[in-house]
């Protein structure tokens, strides 16, 4: 998952480096190809699952380094709860800016 973080933001950085016209124009390319509900889902959770799962690894990370929780039973535990929150938390945010981008516009995508 690290790779893929790197991957966005390296393309980030080229795209406000090289890509000549603003954000506003390739929102409006990507809204034109009026994709299904369930393919924006995907997609959404495809780019927030990284910074998620980094997000509640990282407060294990920090739990490690008061020696807390470092038998293998815990280790294991904490790892399926940091996986199920970031599935909980990347489907979360989907659907509140789903939400709240079709309350700002007055649409349905």
């Amino acid at each position: 998952m690290g790779a893929i973080l790197t991957f966005y933001a390296f393309s980030l950085a080229f795209g406000a480096l090289f890509l000549s016209n603003g954000v506003e124009t390739y929102v409006s390319m990507i809204q034109s190809l009026n994709l299904g509900r369930l393919t924006t889902f995907l997609v959404k959770i495809i780019l927030g699952l990284p910074f998620a799962y980094h997000y509640f690894n990282a407060m294990r990370y920090i739990i490690w380094n008061t020696a807390r929780m470092l038998d293998i039973k815990k280790v294991y535990e904490t790892a399926r709860q940091a996986a199920i929150a970031a599935v909980v938390l990347a489907s979360n945010l989907f659907l509140y800016y789903d939400s709240a981008i079709n309350t700002a516009c007055h649409c349905h995508l």
